[in-house]
C-alpha cells in the first residue's frame, strides 16, 4: 500500500516532468521569436534598400524630365522621347534645316529631324535602293544589325538570301515624321517655345511622310528607288 511520501514523490515527479516541459517549450517559442525577430530586421532592410533606390531613379528621372512650361500642351513625361538615345542606339539622323511645308491647313515646320536605318551597299550607280515604308506605330528597326542586335519588325524578310536580299539591294527604313522614334513629333521641342509640341503638333499626312522620305532619299543622292525587291 502506498504511503503518503510515495504519493508526494509520485506528484513531486510529475511535477517536475511538466516544468521541463515548459521550458523546452519557452526556449523553442524563444527561438521562433528570435527567427520571426530576424526574418522582420531583414525584410525592414530590404524595404529600406528598396526606397533609397526608388529615391535614387526618381532623382535620374527628375534630371532627365523635359522642361515645364506655361503652354497647356507641354508634356513632361519621360516617356517615348523623341530623342531616339532614351529608346535605343543603331539609327541614323537626316536633319533638315529649312521651313517644311505641310498639306494642311497651310502649317509648316521650321526643320525637322528623319531616323533611318539601312541594310546592304548602295551600288556606284546608287540605281539598287529599296525603301521600305512603316505602320504609322513602328520605327525604322525593320531589321537587327551590328548598331542594334534587337529583332526587327521584319526580321525574317530583310537579309542576305532572303525575300529583300541585301547582297544585292541597299535597303531603307525611316520613321515617318510624326512618329517620335527619333523623328521629329509631338513630343519633340518647338523651338519657337522651347517645349514640347504636344497636341499644338500640326496635322500631317501621307503625303507629309513621301516628302520627308524624298528629302532624305536626295540627300542620299539616289535618283530612283526600285519599285519591287529583285
Amino acid at each position: 500500500m502506498a504511503t503518503n511520501v510515495d504519493i508526494f514523490k509520485t506528484e513531486y515527479l510529475r511535477l517536475k516532468h511538466v516544468e521541463t516541459q515548459y521550458k523546452t517549450f519557452k526556449e523553442e517559442q524563444a527561438f521562433k521569436d528570435n527567427e520571426m525577430k530576424e526574418k522582420f530586421e531583414q525584410f525592414e532592410n530590404k524595404i529600406l534598400e528598396l526606397t533609397t533606390a526608388n529615391e535614387h531613379l526618381t532623382n535620374q528621372v527628375d534630371a532627365l524630365t523635359l522642361p515645364v512650361c506655361s503652354s497647356k500642351t507641354a508634356i513632361t513625361s519621360t516617356t517615348r522621347s523623341a530623342y531616339y538615345k532614351r529608346i535605343i542606339s543603331g539609327y541614323q539622323i537626316f536633319n533638315y534645316d529649312n521651313e517644311f511645308k505641310l498639306k494642311y491647313n497651310n502649317a509648316f515646320l521650321d526643320k525637322f529631324q528623319l531616323a533611318y536605318e539601312t541594310w546592304g551597299e548602295l551600288d556606284k550607280k546608287k540605281t539598287n535602293a529599296v525603301l521600305i515604308f512603316t505602320s504609322l506605330e513602328a520605327s525604322s528597326h525593320a531589321k537587327s544589325h551590328e548598331a542594334h542586335l534587337c529583332t526587327g519588325w521584319w526580321e525574317q524578310f530583310i537579309g542576305p538570301g532572303l525575300a529583300i536580299d541585301t547582297n544585292h539591294l541597299f535597303v531603307i527604313c525611316c520613321n515617318h515624321i510624326g512618329g517620335c522614334y527619333g523623328t521629329t513629333g509631338p513630343s519633340s521641342i518647338n523651338p519657337k517655345t522651347n517645349c514640347p509640341y504636344g497636341s499644338s503638333f500640326p496635322i500631317l499626312s501621307v503625303e507629309d511622310f513621301v516628302n520627308a522620305q524624298f528629302l532624305l532619299i536626295q540627300k542620299l543622292g539616289i535618283q530612283k528607288v526600285l519599285k519591287k525587291a529583285l
